[in-house]
């Protein structure tokens, strides 16, 4: 299973979506929308979109912005009076889920996350995420929400990959402020999660000194895969003392 996790701020650039709308070159085109993690999931088609958002997001907005005209009038209401008075709970979210998974085609699963303000919000961040996201590939959205909770899901991305075992497909983030007239770019930051899996190799390395952890990592960046896992045979030959074999 494909998931998306994607959070939701809060702005009021625009007064009917709180974004802005932004011609988003995407790689099979421009996608004109204001919000960018519904848009990406289009592209993406993945299994399960999750969103994360605070009690200030604005979820009303949202609801607003995709609700058919005439349709979840109550239900809708009520959250536009639990965001501004600041009661929105997960309760609320939940009854927003079905709005949520006809607008965008797939199954959107909002959750509420704390600010982050400290360890302990921080971590309560990541476990929600966690238990959200099942078995299988994740991609990140880091492009709305809090700047602080955009290094939050890049660290949730390397936790998932590690803990859970999932297989991070990708980092992505809408750059509004690199608009140009051609529109605006959407990056993939996945070479930053290369760094990163590059630096722990690295320190698998200083504590055992065998250089055939780098195998996977030559192979993905274009080693030819023989050559690659002969790296991994020399190291294990130069272990039991077989330097022959190893060179």
């Amino acid at each position: 299973m494909h998931t998306l996790v994607t959070f939701l701020g809060k702005a009021r650039d625009n007064p009917r979506t709180g974004y802005r709308t932004a011609n988003y070159r995407f790689p099979d085109g421009i996608r004109t929308t204001a919000f960018f993690g519904l848009e990406l999931a289009r592209y993406l088609k993945p299994d399960r979109v999750v969103m994360l958002g605070t009690t200030g997001s604005q979820w009303d907005l949202l609801a607003e912005n995709l609700r058919p005209s005439g349709e979840d009038d109550e239900q809708v209401s009520r959250l536009i009076r639990a965001v501004n008075e600041g009661t929105l709970d997960q309760e609320m979210l939940d009854g927003l889920a079905p709005l949520l998974t006809r607008a965008v085609g797939r199954q959107v699963v909002p959750r509420l996350i704390p600010y982050g303000a400290d360890l302990d919000e921080q971590m309560a961040i990541l476990e929600t995420i966690a238990r959200a996201v099942p078995p299988g590939e994740v991609s990140f959205d880091v492009t709305h929400g809090l700047r602080h909770l955009g290094m939050v899901g890049f660290l949730s991305a390397f936790m998932l990959g590690r803990i859970n075992k999932l297989t991070v497909r990708g980092l992505w983030y809408g750059a509004l402020d690199m608009t140009t007239v051609e529109g605006t770019p959407v990056l993939r930051l996945d070479g930053l999660s290369a760094v990163q899996a590059w630096i722990e190799v690295l320190d698998q390395f200083d504590a055992t000194g065998d250089y055939g952890v780098f195998s996977p990592l030559l192979a993905a960046d274009g080693v030819p895969e023989q050559m690659a896992q002969m790296l991994q045979e020399a190291a294990y030959h130069e272990r039991h003392f077989n330097l022959t074999a190893a060179a």
